[in-house]
């Protein structure tokens, strides 16, 4: 029972009323007057630190007066005994108090301490040398969810470690604490009253006494549950990003530039697909991939959209390391800062070139298809009436004589319609070719009786031609295959201005046969070699600009391709592949 405060000082006074009657009683002075020293012990466990100097006080005074109301005896041994009693009664009050007040200093200190460890944001353990709990400080009572009266002196490892870990974590505190090491970090997994689970990242230390024995350890623990759920949930979260990446590099051409466009990411697919080497992109723009197909309005628009960070999506025609375009369906995404300002671009594209190439040849098939009703029209309307026209004309040239001038003009007007004869032949071999009869062509003869025809025209007499590689053979129809070889080679010497080299190189592989005329002219610039193949496009201040549109055409019919590119070393060279003879 504790009693309040008020009532120990009436306690003390009781005791020494009591302690003075009985004195009193006595002759010596001393039998009854040292129990005054049992009240002043009493101030041991009061709640007043100075209450035993008070009851020394108080009992000197009646120890006093006890001498002259004490029964007759010797006065001289009375006074003795009461100055005795008096100095055993003021040194047991001066220890009390100094023990009160160290007790109290303990205690404060030890409350500044609990305070200390309380207010600390990790757990504190203190195990004995048996490992059972001497502490637990405010932050490991709560994530255990125990009060420390419920724990202390018991087993740590028994109440708070996983059956199944519970060996091993033990046997390795034991090995610490055995061991040589003052300091050592551990993880282990800990139990909580409701038999949840928290991983924790022990520091952990070795207590010892003045002499350096073992008397326990203690343990700093963070809880690192929640960073470890974090890391999960992140490493989870990269692991899906890495994949998502993975998936679109496979399926997509992907880039990332910063906010000034300049590369800093290129996947695989792009170089592949631009030729590029990827060191050859970073640091560069995306002016290195422009093919000038898109007008500059088309272009700002673009930079306009994403600048406002705005997802841009659209058709764009590059141009490759090798001169060769490509199209690629494209999406660039800006990623935005916390100000909502754009800090860098994405984008992402897939190679449409075949269906760009797919539609571009409906569109072809749809042109040709009214180029042939017209052709039809022009051999109707205009062919027949050519040949009478021209038969009159010859019949009057006759019968004028040979050298007026009427009859000059006469030669002129036959040139005029011959020239407009082979434009409608033209047109009618490019908007309907017949169907080719296969037969054995040796593509090396083909050239040579090829050379030797042109070799009557002016525009051929200075002009050497080399033939390179053996004589292979293709099925295909030879008169259709020397107008393409005839169309070839007499663009390549009008490119070397009528004089110079043209080398003709004949190449099989892999049951095809390529064969490559190369001049030595100054070349065709990159956007004319874009529309070289268009019907009626020319350069030339005379032509239909049919020729390389019907060469095509036939090769086509052949299930072979024409290709147009800049040589190595300057000039021009175009390729036609064509299937080799089947064994």
């Amino acid at each position: 029972m504790t009693l309040p405060r008020s009532v120990w000082p009436l306690v003390g006074f009781a005791t020494a009323a009591v302690i003075f009657l009985l004195d009193i009683t006595q002759p010596g002075g001393i039998a009854v007057a040292i129990l005054y020293v049992v009240a002043i012990l009493i101030g041991m466990w009061t709640p007043q630190a100075y209450y035993s100097l008070l009851v020394a006080a108080l009992a000197t005074a009646l120890t006093w007066i006890d001498i002259p109301l004490s029964p007759q005896g010797e006065y001289r041994i009375a006074f003795i005994n009461r100055m005795l009693v008096v100095i055993s009664l003021w040194v047991t009050a001066v220890l009390v108090v100094q023990r009160r007040v160290a007790q109290e200093a303990l205690a404060e200190r030890t409350r500044h301490a609990q305070l200390y460890l309380d207010v600390a944001g990790v757990m504190l353990v203190v195990l004995d040398r048996r490992q059972r709990v001497l502490l637990l400080n405010r932050k490991a009572r709560e994530l255990l969810q125990v009060s420390e009266r419920d724990v202390l002196g018991r087993d740590w490892f028994d109440l708070f470690v996983p059956e199944r870990v519970r060996d091993a974590v033990r046997a390795g505190h034991l090995h610490f604490v055995e061991g040589d090491a003052s300091l050592e970090t551990a993880d282990y997994t800990v139990l909580t009253r409701g038999g949840g689970e928290r991983m924790i990242h022990w520091h952990r230390a070795i207590i010892r006494d003045a002499s350096g024995a073992v008397i326990g350890s203690i343990g700093s623990g963070e809880d690192m549950t929640p960073t470890r759920t974090a890391e999960s949930a992140l490493r989870k979260t990269i692991k899906d990003l890495q994949d998502i990446k993975y998936a679109i590099d496979q399926a997509a051409i992907v880039a990332t530039t910063d906010v000034h466009g300049k590369i800093t990411y290129a996947n695989d697919k792009f170089c592949e697909i631009s030729k590029y080497r990827r060191e050859e992109l970073i640091g560069q723009d995306h002016r290195i991939i422009n093919s000038g197909y898109h007008s500059k309005e088309y272009i700002r628009d673009l930079w306009r959209t994403i600048a406002r960070g705005q997802v841009w999506r659209g058709e764009i025609k590059n141009r490759a390391k090798d001169d060769t375009t490509y199209w690629v369906d494209t999406t660039i995404v800006p990623f935005l800062d916390e100000r909502g300002k754009p800090y860098q671009y994405m984008a992402i594209r897939s190679d449409i070139t075949d269906r760009k190439r797919q539609e571009e040849r409906l569109r072809e098939q749809a042109a040709l298809a009214r180029l042939g009703e017209m052709a039809a029209v022009v051999a109707h309307e205009v062919k027949n009436p050519l040949a009478g026209i021209r038969g009159a004309l010859q019949i009057i040239g006759t019968r004028l004589p040979a050298d007026t001038r009427d009859r000059s003009v006469i030669g002129d007007i036959l040139t005029r319609l011959d020239s407009l004869n082979n434009i409608v032949q033209d047109l009618l071999l490019f908007a309907r070719p017949r169907t080719p009869r296969a037969d054995k062509v040796p593509l090396g003869t083909l050239i040579m009786s090829t050379l030797e025809l042109l070799k009557k025209d002016p525009n051929f007499a200075r002009v050497e031609v080399a033939v390179h590689g053996n004589d292979p053979v293709v099925e295909a129809d030879a008169e259709q295959l020397q107008t393409v070889f005839t169309n070839l080679l007499l663009n390549a010497a009008q490119a070397s201005g009528g004089s110079g080299r043209i080398d003709v190189v004949l190449e099989p592989r892999d049951g095809w046969c390529d064969v490559k005329v190369r001049d030595h002219g100054p070349g065709i610039p990159a956007e004319v070699r874009e529309r070289i193949f268009e019907p009626f496009f020319t350069t030339k201040h005379r032509g239909t600009g049919l020729g390389l549109p019907t060469a095509k055409r036939v090769v086509e019919l052949h299930r072979g391709t024409i290709a147009v590119a800049a040589a190595a070393g300057g000039g021009t060279e175009v390729t036609v592949t064509l299937p080799a003879q089947r064994q």
